[in-house]
């Protein structure tokens, strides 16, 4: 989804795929910026759930984060809830 939108928007599409790398994975926020650019791991950053949240609090914070983010964070969030 992330890459058919036009114009091709490469911080969206590299962030699609590193979107659960914080949350499922030992890479942290730092990694992400050394390797792929601020841009990239805040994105990915802002699409993550803080560590431990669990449950209805979590997709109540899902819901009230997204509602207030930027675009690329909630295009990127909406990719993730259509796979």
């Amino acid at each position: 989804m992330c890459a058919s939108i036009q114009p091709l928007d490469p911080v969206l599409v590299t962030a699609a795929w590193l979107h659960d790398a914080l949350e499922y994975t030992d890479t942290d926020e730092r990694a992400l910026r050394d390797k792929f650019g601020k841009a990239v791991a805040d994105l990915v950053a802002d699409v993550s759930d803080p560590p431990g949240l669990k449950g209805k609090p979590r997709r109540r914070r899902q819901v009230d984060h997204t509602s207030e983010a930027g675009i690329r964070t909630k295009r990127l969030m909406l990719a993730d809830l259509k796979r």
